[in-house]
């Protein structure tokens, strides 16, 4: 089955702190794929370099079976991005609805 989204060994540091160190992985298509950490864990870091809006220190990031880095804005003519300020939402309600729910059980 075609991958979808894979990382090789991808490597990144900040004012000498690793924040990715050979991250590797892949996600194939029809796969559901969930990406949680703590916080300066490397989550934004890791979606901004396979969105292109940042580059690695290694490694490759490919989407579609094409390289990021080099090749994605050309070949499709348009830049990937998210939208961050979703998912902070998403998860506030996510939150807000456990909570509520507790207090309900209790």
């Amino acid at each position: 089955m075609e991958n979808i989204i894979e990382a090789k060994d991808i490597t990144k540091t900040y004012n000498g702190k690793t924040i990715l160190n050979k991250l590797s992985f892949q996600v194939k298509k029809g796969e559901l794929f969930t990406l949680i950490g703590h916080n300066g864990a490397g989550k934004t870091t890791l979606f901004k370099i396979l969105t292109g809006q940042i580059k690695q220190d290694s490694g490759t990031a490919r989407i579609f079976d094409t390289n990021v880095e080099s090749q994605l804005k050309s070949k499709y003519k348009l830049r990937i991005s998210y939208d961050l300020l979703f998912y902070v939402k998403f998860f506030a309600l996510c939150l807000a609805r456990e909570k509520t729910k507790g207090s309900l059980i209790s």
